[in-house]
């Protein structure tokens, strides 16, 4: 009876499963995955043995979408890593509009083998030695969020942002803390700060023994003593002498600032000037990469400014530019060109010697035919039409032009400059040869890390509109400018395209041009 009461069990189990769809294949039995692109590239069936996983394909891509890297097996997202295939099955790719707003979910940041320390938190401030350069990466999820804009900058003069690329450097006061901060346009995302104490570097190899500063007219203080802090008068301009012993110490490298407004350092030369503040103390400060020089590196060089007697310094000569716009002569009543309505020009106003004492000078104009904005002048319609106006510049020294005023004359006249469109676009990549534009069947395979920096020359030379922006189509390339370097991606090798998008639309197909490529890994070395 036992063995009838489990048999009828079994069939009972068996009947169930088939009733619930559910079938165990034959181990040499094979089924079809189709894929289904919804309008996207086409991509290969793959045929599949029972119970194994499909492999994922190259992304397909679609005019006007963008591809999430999700496929779908009808209600469920298929996982290429774990699912397995037991009957013949459709996968769906999913795709977002170019247009349609996807928010961020989450954003990651590395530095590359650099460990970053926890962000956001006060209390995590790892040592970073001086000199050291890190480059972030910022991925965002989804990999086609709509708002990836940042911006990164530093929080104090320690470290310097150059694009994603970040350099620790001595700073104006020395090594200490100092934070990175990556600001997001997508105001629904925190700013992410990243802190760090910065350190001198381990000196190696020959290292500096002694430096012997000098200046040309200028008896130094003693170097890093609060209490040797001299005189000096505004105006006051030196050269640093700057000798470095042994001749064959390895790192040599050094930059000159001043700590605050009361001084400007050009190259060695230092000149005192007035300050924000006005005259008090302030420190000349040669940092060095070399820790063994100084304190840590740093030798500082203190003074105090005071004012000397004022010499009354005339102008001698004015020369005054407006770019590559032919400007009259000054003061002259028979040279009065003719200038477009809507011409805009700026005015370069130099004034010579550079010392003037008075330097003051206003620009304004002798009608409502132009306008003044600072030295920018602008050519209009004015109340009465086109006619005669004057541009003025007035200096308080009345020893320029006429009784301190130069005087340009023109004629407006009404004129409207013809739009050039755009005849062609000539793009070129030094040592590479581009597929073919907008061609979908040119699609040459590219191997991962290839950097490509593309020459775009716009012809005619006079176009009206020569804007573009260069993009690529997914992840497996990134631009920056006019360079883009081909990466592994999110979801691996596969197609992507380079997109430079004109605002003229004349150009490729309506303002596109489109470089499409294949991605494949580099092939090891031997």
């Amino acid at each position: 009876m036992k063995k009838f009461m489990l048999l009828g069990l079994f069939i009972l189990t068996m009947m169930t499963a088939v009733a619930c769809g559910e079938s165990t294949p034959a181990e040499d039995e094979t089924f079809t995955v189709t894929f289904e692109t919804d309008g996207g590239t086409e991509i290969a069936e793959q045929v599949v043995d029972a119970g194994d996983l499909v492999t994922q394909p190259a992304d397909p891509e679609r005019e006007g979408f963008i591809f999430t890297g999700v496929w779908n097996h009808g209600d469920e997202t298929w996982d290429f890593n774990v699912d397995t295939v037991n009957d013949d099955i459709t996968l769906t790719a999913v795709w977002v509009g170019d247009d349609e707003e996807v928010p961020t979910e989450s954003v990651h940041v590395s530095a590359g083998d650099f460990e970053l320390p926890e962000v956001n938190n006060p209390d995590v401030r790892p040592e970073v030695e001086l000199g050291t350069e890190i480059t972030l990466t910022v991925d965002f999820e989804p990999a086609f969020a709509s708002n990836q804009a940042y911006t990164i900058t530093t929080s104090n003069s320690r470290a310097e942002a150059d694009g994603n690329t970040i350099t620790f450097v001595f700073g104006i006061t020395g090594p200490g803390n100092v934070s990175v901060l990556i600001e997001f346009d997508d105001e629904a995302l925190e700013t992410l700060e990243f802190r760090f104490r910065t350190i001198p570097a381990a000196t190696e190899g020959i290292i500096i023994t002694d430096v012997i500063v000098n200046a040309d007219n200028v008896d130094m203080p003693e170097p890093n003593d609060p209490e040797d802090r001299p005189r000096v008068a505004i105006g006051t301009t030196f050269t640093l002498d700057i000798e470095i012993l042994p001749e064959n110490a390895e790192n040599k490298n050094y930059t000159i600032s001043s700590s605050n407004s009361r001084a400007e350092v050009d190259d060695h030369t230092v000149t005192f000037v007035y300050g924000a503040t006005g005259p008090g103390r302030v420190s000349i400060r040669i940092f060095f990469e070399d820790s063994s020089v100084g304190e840590a590196g740093m030798l500082e060089y203190r003074f105090e400014t005071f004012e000397d007697d004022p010499v009354d310094v005339e102008i001698d000569e004015v020369i005054v530019n407006a770019g590559e716009f032919a400007l009259p002569e000054a003061n002259d009543s028979e040279d009065r060109p003719e200038v477009e309505i809507g011409t805009e020009i700026t005015l370069d106003v130099e004034i010579l010697p550079e010392n003037a004492s008075n330097q003051n000078y206003t620009v304004t104009t002798s009608n409502s035919r132009a306008n003044a904005n600072g030295n920018t002048i602008t050519f209009l319609f004015g109340n009465t039409g086109p006619g005669n106006v004057s541009v003025f510049i007035t200096f308080e020294d009345a020893s320029v032009g006429d009784n301190g005023v130069l005087e340009y004359r023109f004629e407006t006249i009404e004129g409207e400059a013809p739009e050039i469109t755009i005849d062609e676009v000539i793009i070129t990549v030094d040592g590479f040869t581009l597929p073919n534009i907008n061609d979908s069947s040119d699609r040459p395979e590219i191997e991962i890390g290839t950097v490509l920096t593309l020459e775009i020359e716009i012809l005619p030379e006079d176009a009206s509109n020569k804007n573009y922006v260069v993009t690529t189509s997914n992840s497996r390339a990134e631009e920056d400018g006019n360079t883009v370097t081909f990466v592994y991606g999110n979801t691996g090798p596969g197609f992507v395209s380079i997109r430079i998008y004109f605002d003229d639309t004349s150009v490729g197909d309506d303002g596109l041009i489109e470089f499409r490529f294949s991605t494949v890994e580099a092939e090891e070395e031997d």
